[in-house]
């Protein structure tokens, strides 16, 4: 974390205001290298100079635990980091429990259910590229997410898009990357065609919200297309930069 977000971070809690902090490429604190936004707040938590010092209830310290497992897939993402390990030694110095943060991952079998549904529905537009429809329904933020490191983690794939009706009025797509294909690109592509969303390389999600999940389906066909060479050109760069 650098300097510029210490003193955004210190200037909120002495002004008992707040700051906008994430890992995406929006918000008002950036930092696109981490894994995970609660890698960036144990990090602030541990080093600020605040006075007095701030202690992390254990049951908070394992919660944020639960975010690092979730975001950095359980340390397997390309984004995870030297920092993503020194977080979490942070949150276990503060008593988090790793077989708890675990627990609070999994799902119910009707939230497991819904999943499989929607990745039933999985085909292969391009080569290494999964792409998904719900069935008609609403649902959950989380089940697109889900749904799409499901099929992320089948033999081959290396990017997966999940398209779906949320259960608030919006079309959202959820993407992930192993991080041989920028899907941030991609994503970022949707934004001239009336989405609204980020993400980072491995990670992103648009939403729209007039157009229906088949409509935005061919507006993702059709992105994916024309610009997948740019999104692995881009990844690859990014690899080289991180060398």
């Amino acid at each position: 974390m650098n300097k510029d977000m210490f003193q955004l971070f210190n200037e909120a809690v002495e002004n008992d205001t707040g700051v906008y902090n994430d890992y995406h490429i929006i918000g008002s604190t950036i930092d696109a290298s981490a894994a995970s936004t609660c890698e960036l707040i144990a990090e602030y938590i541990r080093f600020s100079s605040i006075y007095p010092k701030i202690e992390l209830p254990p049951i908070y310290a394992t919660i944020m635990m639960s975010g690092i497992f979730l975001d950095s897939k359980y340390y397997k993402s390309k984004s995870t980091g030297q920092k993503t390990f020194e977080a979490s030694t942070i949150l276990k110095d503060f008593g988090a429990d790793n077989a708890l943060a675990d627990e609070f991952l999994k799902d119910d079998y009707e939230e497991h259910a819904t999943i499989n549904k929607i990745v039933e529905n999985v085909n292969y537009p391009l080569y290494g590229v999964a792409l998904a429809t719900a069935p008609d329904g609403e649902y959950q933020d989380s089940d697109f997410s889900k749904a799409a490191d499901m099929c992320l983690s089948f033999k081959g794939t290396h990017a997966s898009f999940v398209i779906g009706r949320t259960n608030y009025g919006k079309t959202k797509v959820s993407a992930r990357s192993d991080g041989t294909i920028s899907v941030q690109l991609l994503m970022e592509k949707l934004l001239a065609t009336g989405a609204k969303g980020g993400g980072h390389l491995t990670a992103a999600a648009a939403f729209y919200d007039k157009n229906t999940p088949n409509e935005v389906t061919e507006i993702v066909l059709a992105v994916l297309k024309s610009s997948i060479d740019d999104a692995r050109s881009a990844a690859t760069s990014l690899e080289v930069k991180g060398r």
